[in-house]
């Protein structure tokens, strides 16, 4: 692409109300402001054209070269896609505003028609005349362009208005079941996510529920152990104490046994005191005889 070829026009009930040299000038520089994007690259607006010679059907025809910030032809910078096609509509639609013109319906349906369309749709529904009896053929011409010019013109216009109020009463009810539609799905996303909202905030709360279960299921369990090697002592203490207790009890038989011994010696001297001395040696060379054996005691 070296160039393009750009119309700039207003629809043709608001030719009476707009000051056409002003608009011009603003279409200049429109155009300059939009495709001169540095200084180094000069003007790469070639040339403007106005065409005002019908009534309703004013525009101005532009060559531009599409030169990017670099310096090189590149046309995708400002014509890459629908969604760049309509920032340019806009931009233009915005620097005529102080004109008092108001920017076509987006995304409308409307297609452009040029002026040999025009003309050929005209002809298409109108009944030419014939010559009359001695007219010249330049006199015929005339009444024939005079006709189409003044009185079929506003009817095919008419025709087409009609055909354009309808494409934009179609596309404004598009847009607004689009809007309804977007206001439905733009109170459901907020509705859910509001309840995904509720969700997380119970979740981090289960969470946080779990959390301290865990550390007080962490704490019980520490403390377990901790019981569990106190009993471990406490009953390895306890078997000690049990087999202290049986050393006291035999002990304690072993001192009554001798408590014994000694109140029937103690009686056996006073009552029968030879047989007391017999028992004292039969006693000691008992004693003697098991002390000399090579045996261990029992302790």
């Amino acid at each position: 692409v070296l160039a393009y070829e750009i119309v700039t026009t207003f629809s043709h009930e608001d030719a009476g109300k707009v000051d056409v040299e002003k608009w011009q000038e603003d279409n200049v520089k429109w155009l300059k402001d939009t495709f001169n994007l540095t200084p180094e690259n000069g003007n790469c607006v070639l040339s403007v054209m106005y065409h005002g010679d019908e009534y309703g059907n004013v525009h101005c025809h532009s060559l531009v070269v599409p030169v990017n910030e670099e310096g090189r032809i590149c046309a995708s910078r400002f014509t890459d896609g629908a969604a760049a096609l309509r920032r340019l509509q806009d931009s233009y639609a915005k620097a005529m505003q102080e004109h008092g013109l108001k920017r076509g319906i987006e995304r409308s349906s409307a297609k452009h028609q040029d002026i040999k369309k025009f003309y050929t749709k005209l002809n298409q529904t109108m009944d030419i005349p014939r010559p009359e009896r001695g007219e010249s053929a330049n006199s015929f011409r005339e009444r024939i362009l005079s006709l189409i010019q003044e009185e079929r013109a506003a009817s095919l216009r008419e025709m087409l208005n009609k055909e354009t109020k309808m494409r934009q009463e179609l596309d404004e009810q598009n847009e607004r079941a689009k809007k309804a539609a977007m206001n439905i799905v733009s109170s459901q996303r907020a509705e859910f996510k509001e309840e995904e909202v509720k969700l997380r905030r119970k979740n981090q709360e289960l969470s946080d529920q779990v959390g301290k279960l865990e550390k007080k299921y962490m704490e019980m369990d520490k403390l377990c152990g901790e019981m569990n090697t106190k009993y471990l002592k406490l009953e390895e203490k306890s078997k000690k104490t049990l087999q202290d207790l049986h050393k006291v009890e035999r002990l304690k038989e072993i001192v009554e046994e001798n408590t014994y011994r000694n109140q029937v010696m103690s009686y056996m001297k006073d009552e029968m005191p030879e047989f007391a001395e017999k028992m004292d040696q039969d006693y000691e060379a008992a004693k003697q005889m098991y002390e000399s054996r090579d045996v261990t005691l029992d302790r």
